[in-house]
């Protein structure tokens, strides 16, 4: 029987078998990958990309740019990600946080105990546990489960969750004593979940028979097969 330490880890193997995901979350520096995550927040990577481009061109791909920029311009630039007023103004938030405490490094968050860091940042204006959680671990390095739907849907249906609304605190402390790995595995092991999630774990009509996480499905779990009739595979 799978130990509680281990719940994740079979997971994490047959993923890496199945496709290999390192780098999955794209950025030059750790600031472009915190500065993504916002811009990401509630809309497809495209259009974040482009607002991250804008901000590049416009000389603004740093802290120390961003913090002494004009809103209003960072308002402009960073418009095609929607909800511009409020990522531009997240965006220079955070980034203030990083030349006064930081040095105006923000990989030097690593360095601060989790607990300290992940406060500082859920502190900030426009600043969310899972976008928090996504600077942590991609930008910084710090080993955190990142919890997101996909994730949540996955546990569900292969019952290490039950079927019931979950506080994103409560699944990311099980995960964290499901899975012990360093940074560079959790970074996978979310990438993964994004990937299954969007690909074979769909919310309506799941692709069960062909997902590479199949064998790990509970004995015994029935599937449900896109286009079946019969509801054999419950959908939370």
């Amino acid at each position: 029987m799978t130990t509680e330490p281990d719940r994740l880890t079979p997971y994490y193997r047959l993923a890496r078998r199945w496709r290999d995901l390192s780098g999955w979350w794209p950025g030059e520096t750790p600031w472009d990958i915190a500065v993504s995550a916002i811009l990401t927040q509630n809309i497809q990577w495209d259009r974040a990309f482009q607002a991250l481009q804008n901000l590049r061109e416009a000389g603004l791909g740093t802290p120390d740019a961003v913090a002494r920029a004009r809103r209003s311009v960072l308002e402009q630039l960073v418009r095609p990600a929607g909800g511009f007023r409020r990522k531009a103004r997240t965006i220079q938030v955070l980034a203030r946080f990083v030349v006064t405490e930081c040095g105006g490094d923000l990989g030097r968050l690593r360095e601060w105990p989790i607990e300290r860091a992940r406060s500082a940042l859920l502190a900030m204006y426009g600043i969310g546990p899972e976008t928090a959680d996504v600077i942590l671990l991609y930008a910084c390095g710090v080993p955190v489960a990142v919890v997101d739907a996909y994730t949540v849907r996955i546990l569900q249906r292969h019952g290490l969750l039950p079927p019931r609304r979950w506080r994103y605190e409560d699944v990311q402390r099980r995960m964290g004593t499901w899975f012990t790995g360093d940074a560079e595995a959790w970074k996978e092991l979310h990438a993964q979940m994004v990937t299954v999630g969007k690909t074979f774990c769909k919310a309506r009509a799941p692709l069960c028979g062909t997902c590479p996480w199949r064998p790990l499905l509970p004995e015994g779990r029935p599937i449900k097969e896109q286009g079946s009739q019969t509801t054999k595979h419950p959908v939370p």
